[in-house]
């Protein structure tokens, strides 16, 4: 199931996904929009929290699956070995993918 990837790398690989999905996320955060009455005036991880906890459970699930597939077909989908600056990569493109589709629900 795992193929030629050792568990301990497959873990690696899924840390430093979630952690790009983190960053990305943070980066989303600094481009709030501060003119709604909701949002503090000043950086806030109470806010960072509440505001995107919904989206962090609602995507868990689709981001273990796809994150676990790329991993474990980097090979044959690069060409090239199993990177974690890949899995970080993966983990941003997931949450802007995801971002993406929530914004085109709302419209």
């Amino acid at each position: 199931m795992l193929g030629s990837i050792p568990l301990g790398v497959l873990l690696a690989g899924f840390a430093f996904a979630f952690l790009g999905i983190w960053l990305r996320s943070l980066t989303g955060a600094a481009k709030r929009d501060q003119t709604k009455p909701t949002t503090p005036d000043e950086w806030s991880w109470h806010y960072f929290w509440n505001d995107n906890v919904k989206r962090f459970f609602n995507s868990f699930f689709t981001a273990v699956i796809v994150i676990f597939f790329s991993i474990r077909f980097v090979e044959n989908l690069t060409g090239s070995g199993i990177t974690m600056f890949y899995c970080v990569g993966i983990g941003m493109g997931l949450d802007k993918a995801i971002e993406a589709i929530k914004n085109y629900k709302k419209s």
